[in-house]
């Protein structure tokens, strides 16, 4: 704090004491990094990796559609069906107690 305010005092704009600060300090004493360099991957980075998680998400929903085995063969006739038959057999047979 001390060092701020003799900063402060000797009439440096802001930009200064943000230099003299990086420069003794390093960038780790800015809130952000710059966005230049390496340092514009932290910026790019998360909008970029959402992109690739959409398409992604994106291209396995298509391919679980279109993998999809959709029902096949005529439609089974209840008169005609042997099962469906044994199952009217049986209903026919039964009395419910009271």
């Amino acid at each position: 704090m001390k060092e701020l305010e003799t900063h402060i005092d000797a009439g440096e704009t802001d930009a200064q004491i943000i230099a003299a600060f990086s420069e003794k300090y390093g960038l780790t004493v800015l809130s952000e990094p710059p966005a230049t360099g390496f340092n514009l991957l932290a910026y790019i980075l998360p909008f970029a990796a959402l992109l690739i998680g959409a398409l992604i998400a994106a291209y396995v929903a298509r391919t679980w559609k279109q993998s999809a085995v959709p029902q096949t063969g005529p439609p089974v006739d209840a008169t005609t069906d042997p099962r469906f038959q044994k199952v009217e057999d049986e209903l026919k047979k039964f009395t419910p107690e009271d």
